[in-house]
C-alpha cells in the first residue's frame, strides 16, 4: 500500500506544478493583452483563444487536485445523519459511482478528440486544432478516475486520503 501512497503523492506533485505552470501562462497572456491594450491601444486577437484553452486545462486538472484534497463539492447532509456501517457502505457506493462516471466522461472525451481530429476542426484566429483543448477532457477525467480509485482504496482500508504523505497512518489515525 505504500506504493499507492507514493504514486498518489507523485501524481499530486505533477498535477500541482502543471496547474501552476498553466496559471502563470494564463497570467502572462492576460498581462500581455492588458498592457498592449492600455499602452499601444491595440488588441492581440489570439489571447482569448489561448486563455480559453489554458483555462479548460487548469479547471480540469484542478478537479483532480480537489479530489486529492477532499475539497470537491459534496452534499454532506446524508453523511451527517449516517454513522458506522451504513456510512461506510454509502462512501463505497459514492466512490464506485464517481469512478464509473469519470471513466465514462474520459471515454466520451476520447471520442470527442477523435472527432475533432477526423474533422480537422481548428480555432479561427490561432489556427490551433480543437483537439488541443478537448484533449483536456479525457486526460483530466482519467486523472479524476485514478484519484477516485485511490479514494476508494483508502476508503476500504479506512485511511484518510486528504492527508499529505507520512501524516496519515493506517486506520486513518494521525500520530501528531
Amino acid at each position: 500500500m505504500k506504493a499507492i501512497k507514493k504514486f498518489d503523492e507523485g501524481l499530486y506533485v505533477v498535477e500541482k506544478y502543471t496547474a501552476m505552470t498553466i496559471l502563470v501562462a494564463m497570467l502572462a497572456v492576460v498581462t500581455l493583452q492588458v498592457l498592449n491594450q492600455s499602452l499601444l491601444h491595440l488588441s492581440i486577437t489570439w489571447t482569448e483563444e489561448v486563455c480559453t484553452i489554458l483555462l479548460m486545462w487548469f479547471m480540469l486538472i484542478g478537479a483532480s487536485i480537489a479530489i486529492k484534497k477532499g475539497s470537491q463539492l459534496i452534499v454532506d447532509f446524508i453523511f451527517i445523519k449516517t454513522k458506522g456501517l451504513l456510512r461506510k457502505i454509502l462512501e463505497v457506493f459514492i466512490a464506485l459511482f464517481t469512478i464509473f462516471t469519470c471513466a465514462y466522461i474520459a471515454r466520451s472525451g476520447y471520442y470527442l478528440v477523435q472527432t475533432h481530429i477526423n474533422r480537422g476542426l481548428i480555432y479561427g484566429i490561432t489556427r490551433a486544432p480543437y483537439w488541443v483543448a478537448s484533449l483536456s477532457i479525457p486526460v483530466c477525467f482519467t486523472l479524476c478516475t485514478i484519484r477516485n480509485i485511490i479514494v476508494f482504496i483508502y476508503t476500504i482500508y479506512g485511511w484518510s486520503h486528504t492527508e499529505p504523505s507520512g501524516k496519515a497512518e493506517e486506520g486513518g489515525e494521525n500520530k501528531a
